[in-house]
């Protein structure tokens, strides 16, 4: 694109009429204003295979005047830019001036110095790939002493070669001005970076108190765009290493690349998204992706290639990670408005120093250090939104603790709960019949002893009912225990179907039961009792056999009003079961 835009420049000029060729008007100085624009005082001619020298430059008639700012910025143009500028100094005395430009990332700015007579008076080299020794002035930005004989003019030629975006906005200082403005901008810068730093340390130190991720992704962002910043600005070549050491258009991209990475990984860990947004944490996979890339890039691409997807990147994150959070906020997901807040600021920031980097918006203050300023504040409103954050951990660790202890508590109860019903299994185990549920010995003894307490209380006679199934052992033998066991369960049912609260029911041995009573009031009572049971158990049984089995039971009684011991109960309702068996001779089986 650029190659294209110099042709086209070039046929214009070639019809236009020669008025438009005359050379931009020259700059006089007189020694009083010790700042000056020299964008409206500049001629410029574009080189795109980079292969003009200075002595052709000098006397070939190139040059086009410039007509708006945005000639003097190109955005990544792969050529060389001519610059001259004609100043005259219209003194008695010779003025010492610093010629200087305004954007600091300027690979290689070369200065030609000329006479009216055409002769080479004096040359200079900067920018930030020439080592500190070799420039003039080591200033972050290519700034170059020249000295203007009395009532003489001078021509300055400038070659200007960048990977980065090529700016070559030019100002001419008085040198007590110049070294006030950069003391001024050192002191700006310094107290800018110095602020990351802390914030990065700061964060830095918070992770390795709290453990939290969050801390250490924010940390290795604002790490990674204060490393990007000062190579960005200058600082870096010019304080901590030459282009031999580190390329400052790779440190550059990697270092931003980096700092959309980090920003991407805090931007997903501080609104949660894989619990609050599955569809944005997904989302965020391109600007990682593209991130990766970048940072990729910087290693193995050309430094301009690398550059540009460094700012594709910046356009990427900025666009997803303000979406995203927009997003969350709108969920009202804690600390979403101040992420969306600060976050504006720096990515309108980057987006606008993107977007002037690619040639789109005109270079000035507000694009040029727009992402600077905005970070800045960003940084002041994160801090809240960290400091919430920090405030929202405790919260929840305080809250992750009470329900721990509530946990702890309920896992407690369930344990007591657990040990009782464990606890009560072992006493139905210890007083009930594993067969039929029913009580068995120790059952039977325990309810007796209950029993007999009541009646000493009431008055009222106990009463011992025990049965005896009638030709049982056939069953078992024709049609095995299964079939037994089943026929001693169901009359276990059909014995707890006769009798009511109050009533104990006990598998007194093999095939006996026994119900102990408090109820009855006389034997009538008893004897209309024991024909229900008669009448319930005689009813046919399916027991898992090919056919209903009936069976049927001597059924005896012993009922006395002054209790005595347990043994002595039992044997008397013993002996009266074996009278009745005795006397009825049981009951044959039938089918």
């Amino acid at each position: 694109m650029p190659h294209f835009l110099s042709t086209i420049t070039l046929i214009l000029l070639a019809f236009l009429a020669p008025a438009t060729l005359a050379s931009s008007p020259s700059l006089y100085v007189d020694g009083q204003t010790d700042d000056i624009k020299l964008i409206f005082y500049t001629e410029r001619y574009l080189d795109p295979t980079g292969e003009t020298d200075f002595r052709s430059i000098e006397q070939r008639q190139l040059f086009e005047p410039v007509l708006d700012p945005g000639q003097l910025h190109l955005g990544y143009y792969d050529g060389t830019l001519w610059l001259k500028n004609v100043i005259t100094n219209t003194t008695d005395n010779s003025l010492l001036k610093v010629f200087s430009f305004d954007y600091a990332n300027l690979d290689r700015v070369d200065v030609y110095v000329v006479d009216e007579r055409g002769e080479l008076r004096q040359q200079f080299r900067s920018g930030s790939h020439i080592t500190k020794e070799q420039r003039p002035l080591n200033n972050r930005h290519a700034s170059f002493p020249i000295a203007f004989p009395a009532n003489t003019a001078m021509t300055l030629y400038t070659r200007i070669q960048s990977n980065g975006s090529l700016t070559a906005f030019q100002r001419l200082y008085s040198p007590t001005h110049y070294d006030n403005s950069y003391s001024n901008e050192l002191f700006w810068l310094s107290l800018y970076c110095g602020m990351l730093l802390a914030l990065s340390l700061y964060n830095l130190l918070l992770f390795t108190a709290l453990k939290q991720s969050v801390f250490l992704r924010y940390s290795l962002f604002v790490g990674s765009f204060l490393a990007g910043t000062l190579a960005m600005n200058g600082l870096g070549p010019q304080l901590f290493w030459d282009h031999d050491t580190l390329d400052v258009n790779r440190v550059m991209a990697f270092s931003f690349s980096a700092a959309g990475f980090t920003a991407t990984l805090f931007a997903r860990k501080f609104l949660a998204l894989k619990t609050h947004s599955r569809w944005w944490y997904r989302v965020t996979l391109i600007p990682l992706t593209v991130s990766f890339l970048g940072m990729l890039s910087a290693f193995i691409a050309s430094p301009q290639t690398a550059l540009q997807l460094s700012d594709i990147n910046g356009l990427t994150a900025g666009l997803v990670l303000l979406s995203c959070g927009v997003a969350c906020a709108i969920r009202k997901v804690p600390g979403a408005n101040l992420f969306v807040i600060a976050w504006t600021l720096l990515l309108t920031g980057a987006f606008v120093h993107a977007l002037r980097n690619l040639g789109v918006v005109p270079t000035n203050f507000f694009s040029l250090y727009g992402m600077q300023i905005g970070s800045a504040i960003e940084m002041l409103l994160l801090s809240f939104a960290i400091a919430a954050k920090f405030n929202q951990l405790k919260n929840e660790k305080q809250r992750a603790q009470e329900e721990a202890l509530t946990t702890l508590k309920t896992h407690e109860a369930k344990l007591e709960q657990k040990v009782a019903q464990r606890t009560y299994e072992l006493e139905q185990m210890a007083h009930h019949d594993g067969l039929t549920g029913l009580l068995n010995r120790n059952g039977l003894n325990q309810a007796l002893r209950d029993t007999m307490q009541r009646c000493r209380q009431s008055g009222t006679p106990l009463t011992l009912v025990m049965l005896d199934l009638d030709a049982f052992k056939p069953i078992n033998d024709e049609y095995g225990h299964t079939a037994g066991d089943r026929v001693l369960k169901i009359v276990a049912e059909r014995l707890l179907g006769c009798t009511v609260d109050g009533d104990a029911v006990a598998r007194f041995g093999g095939d006996e039961f026994l119900v102990v009573s408090d109820r009855f009031a006389n034997n009538l009572e008893v004897s209309a009792f024991i024909d229900q049971i008669r009448r319930e158990i005689q009813q046919p049984m399916v027991a898992g056999v090919s056919q209903p089995l009936t069976i049927s039971a001597s059924v005896g009684f012993h009922q006395t009003a002054l209790p005595r011991s347990v043994n002595e109960l039992l044997k008397e309702a013993d002996k009266a079961m074996y009278q009745v068996k005795y006397r009825q001779r049981g009951k044959p089986l039938s089918h």
